[in-house]
């Protein structure tokens, strides 16, 4: 009896065991069911976020690649931009150089314009130029050929003293050949060729032989000739032919403009050392204002011409000859009357001539006659000598 109770027991325990297996196996059915749910919606989850990342990775793109659309515009703009740019800078260069070439044509222009008036100045120069020095010429012949008729003629006829009139036919003679000496040494030095013969010569000598050539030659015995000297003054070193034609022009020039008083020349170094100066001071009427800036060129007188007044040659060319001894001639301001200084250098310095100036050594020894020579008559080089 107890046997089978507890077979009865163990058959209930044993179902009660099949029973609990039976709920435990429910369980783990029910727990997989739940993991496969559950891992099911993890996939759906995680395939919902990948779906969503390859859509914002998709909407990503499409907005870089709209971005990269507006950048690639802009860089298209901005490239139509450059050049439109680019385009307008050449246009505007254009325009400059055609600018620059319409004003360096209008400057061509007006250069042209006032080379024009120059030449026609230049012409009408000529044509007075010749004028004058055709009557300046003229009249000394007229009064040869008067003279030298009248000799032929009759001996004595004209002004009743042979000796007289042949005076008068020398002085004639002298002022055309003295006029054709200048005009013939302005046509030189304008060339740019010139004889330079340097010889060693003191400015006492040049002086002294001034007075005694310039004293005949005084308008009246009121106007007194004074020359005047520093003391210790070097030995020039230069052309004492071109020296005394300077003072000698000066010199008559300022005799032909003082009617009383005196017309002095004295010499000093200047204080360089450099150049000796020459200072032509008279007691004449002096120059106007006006006259100042012309004195210098050519045949311009700032009287009406007169007989005997000069051809308007002698300020130029002592201007010229003074520039070729390095020096130079300028107008001093004064009180009364007129007064020029002449300046050249004490020792001629051959690196500052021209291609065209030929240089001459010593031939004589200088002495006042012979600078009483020169100063009578002038040294020209005829052009192509």
């Amino acid at each position: 009896m107890s046997d089978r109770m507890a077979d009865a027991d163990r058959d209930r325990a044993r179902a009660d065991q099949r029973a609990s297996n039976r709920g435990q196996a429910a369980a783990d059915r029910e727990r997989a069911a739940a993991d496969r749910d559950q891992i099911a919606t993890g996939r759906d989850d995680q395939a919902r976020t990948q779906v969503d990342q390859l859509a914002a990775s998709g909407t990503a793109n499409r907005e870089q690649s709209a971005s990269d659309r507006d950048r690639a515009a802009a860089d298209r703009e901005l490239a139509g931009a450059d050049r439109e740019e680019t385009e307008a800078d050449r246009a505007s260069a254009t325009h400059a150089a055609l600018e620059y070439a319409l004003n360096a044509l209008e400057v061509q222009h007006d250069a042209l314009d006032t080379l024009v008036i120059e030449l026609a100045t230049c012409r009408q120069a000529f044509v007075k130029h010749a004028a004058t020095l055709a009557h300046e010429v003229r009249t000394p012949l007229h009064a040869i050929l008067g003279l030298t008729q009248g000799l032929l003629a009759e001996p004595g006829a004209v002004g009743g003293e042979p000796g007289l009139d042949l005076r008068v036919i020398d002085e004639a003679a002298a002022q055309a050949l003295e006029l054709v000496n200048q005009q013939l040494a302005l046509c030189t030095l304008d060339a740019g060729r010139a004889v330079v013969r340097l010889d060693d010569v003191s400015v006492p000598l040049l002086l002294s032989a001034l007075k005694a050539m310039m004293e005949p030659l005084r308008p009246t015995a009121s106007v007194e000739f004074v020359v005047e000297t520093a003391p210790d003054l070097p030995t020039l070193r230069t052309d004492p032919g071109k020296v005394a034609q300077i003072l000698r022009n000066l010199a008559s020039n300022a005799l032909r403009h003082t009617e009383s008083g005196e017309v002095r020349v004295s010499a000093a170094l200047a204080d360089d050392g450099r150049l000796i100066e020459f200072v032509v001071h008279d007691t004449g009427p002096g120059l106007r204002p006006e006259d100042r800036s012309r004195i210098f060129e050519d045949y311009e007188q700032v009287d009406a011409p007169a007989p005997g007044s000069g051809s308007g040659l002698g300020l130029p060319l002592a201007a010229r000859l003074a520039r070729l001894l390095g020096g130079d001639i300028t107008l001093e301001p004064t009180v009364a009357g007129a007064c020029f200084k002449a300046a050249v250098a004490v020792t001629f310095d051959p690196d500052t001539a021209g291609p065209g100036v030929e240089l001459l050594s010593r031939r004589q020894p200088w002495t006042t006659e012979r600078v009483k020579c020169e100063l009578g008559a002038p040294e020209v080089a005829l052009p192509g000598r």
